[in-house]
């Protein structure tokens, strides 16, 4: 093989990983699967998680474990600024935050271990690689126990963001409050 034909091969084999999901040296906008798929998770449905009493679930245990999920339903920081809201529907969730921005979607899934948390990823202001991260919910306790407290974290376990407390928002909101 002449080395041009060899980097002829090199060329398309580096064109054709670039439109390729996280983790192969391409763009990182695979779907929200792929995230799952990566960290070794299955898929299951938001009902089964530790906080499903504060989300809108079925009320038959079977539908809970066809993945039907949660219908729509939003929470915000816990903050004068509210300026994180987290909205789920069905299996999936989205966090917004609105100063500095940082988008994040993710599926909810379960590790082999048997632990429960969103597998996704988040972008920031000006940046276009998606980032692998795992969005961690628990219910609070005591006074706080109608509300979620949240934590983002890489994939090798380091917090980035959180805990933040979450209420429920009652009127439906379009993004989180800006600067």
């Amino acid at each position: 093989m002449t080395d041009l034909v060899r980097k002829l091969i090199l060329s398309v084999l580096l064109v054709l990983a670039s439109g390729c999901g996280p983790g192969t040296g391409g763009t990182g906008g695979g779907g929200d699967s792929d995230y799952l798929w990566l960290a070794g998770a299955k898929a299951a449905s938001v009902c089964t998680a530790q906080f499903q009493a504060l989300l809108i679930c079925p009320g038959a245990p079977a539908a809970a474990e066809d993945r039907q999920g949660t219908k729509p339903i939003q929470y915000a920081s816990a903050t004068p600024d509210a300026d994180m809201l987290v909205s789920f529907d069905a299996s999936k969730v989205v966090l917004q935050r609105g100063c500095p921005k940082l988008d994040y979607s993710g599926e909810f899934g379960q590790l082999p271990s048997g632990e429960s948390q969103f597998f996704g990823s988040y972008t920031t202001s000006g940046q276009i690689q998606h980032v692998a991260t795992n969005l961690i919910l628990k219910a609070g306790t005591g006074a706080a126990a109608d509300q979620l407290v949240m934590e983002l974290r890489a994939t090798d376990g380091r917090l980035l963001l959180g805990p933040v407390m979450l209420k429920r928002v009652e009127a439906p909101r379009e993004a989180p409050r800006a600067c």
